[in-house]
């Protein structure tokens, strides 16, 4: 799981402070995912198959490796959801609360998003339980 965001971002800085200062949702990333992120304002390289550097647009510029990963939809914060292979499954941008987020990491975690359509999913979706 990567999550990509930008330095300057509120609601990247939002979320981070609401849901992944959670207990329940810091306890089930750290039991079921690596956790990574990203900052789409790293001017750094960054080898992922290959190198990625940063790229001055006019305007503001961007890190190629995040620009792979949302398919150029450069959007903050983006959750990026990746199987075992490191092949993208999903990439889901803007701000989530827990209760969302919760959905949103058992759904990819227990390989549900092949089986069963998120409307689906989300309407019998049980909540992880909050030991805060």
């Amino acid at each position: 799981m990567v999550k990509i965001y930008a330095d300057e971002c509120t609601w990247c800085k939002r979320m981070d402070e609401m849901t992944f200062n959670q207990k329940s949702v810091v306890n089930y990333v750290n039991a079921h995912y690596y956790a990574v992120e990203l900052s789409a304002d790293f001017k750094g390289s960054i080898v992922f198959e290959k190198t990625y550097e940063y790229t001055k647009r006019a305007g503001r510029g961007y890190h190629e490796l995040a620009s792979l990963f949302t398919n150029g939809n450069l959007s903050y914060p983006t959750i990026v959801f990746l199987d075992e292979n490191l092949n993208t499954i999903q990439a889901m941008s803007g701000y989530k609360d827990v209760g969302m987020f919760q959905k949103i990491l058992t759904y990819f975690n227990n390989n549900y998003h092949k089986t069963i359509p998120w409307s689906e999913y989300q309407a019998q979706y049980n909540p992880i339980q909050d030991n805060r």
